[in-house]
Formats: C-alpha cells, structure tokens, sequence
C-alpha cells in the first residue's frame, strides 16, 4: 500500500483495506492463555472484519465483545466479494 500525503502533507490514507477476520482459536494461539478475556471482560475488535472472534468470545467465555471495521456500512453481498478477493 502506498502513502499518500493528505491536505497537510504529513498523513496517509491507505488505498485499500483488506477485510478478512480471525477466530478465537487463533487470537488464543497468539496470546497463549485466557486470562486477559477472563480479566477485563470487555474487548473491543478492530478493525473486526469477517470474524468470528466476537461471537466466539460472547459465548465462549461470556466477554462483552463488540466488533467494528470501517467496511460495515457495506451491503453483504460487496463484502463477500471483497473477502473473496483478498482471500486470492
């Protein structure tokens, strides 16, 4: 992804943003335990994409989680698409 100046010259915008999620399973392999989910009960996932953490996380382990991401304002159908396509 290439940088892009904004109109102040000292940002960026990404021309793309890839939508694609992870599942539990693999949050845990990454941390290596469940004590954090336990502890602050309450997560936040974002950018959220296709996930299935936010579910797996609320009725797993009973954890306020809310997910969010920047593509939900689109139609299911566009964010099929657009997973498929970045899944190739």
């Amino acid at each position: 992804m290439e940088k892009k100046p904004d109109n102040n010259g000292n940002r960026f915008q990404l021309d793309r943003v890839a939508f694609y999620g992870r599942t539990l399973s693999e949050y845990l392999k990454r941390d290596d335990d469940t004590d954090h989910l336990k502890r602050y009960n309450r997560i936040l996932d974002c950018p959220s994409g296709a996930s299935s953490f936010v579910v797996e996380a609320n009725n797993k382990y009973e954890v306020n989680t809310v997910g969010c991401d920047p593509l939900f304002d689109k139609d299911s159908r566009i964010l099929q698409k657009r997973g498929e396509e970045d899944i190739e």
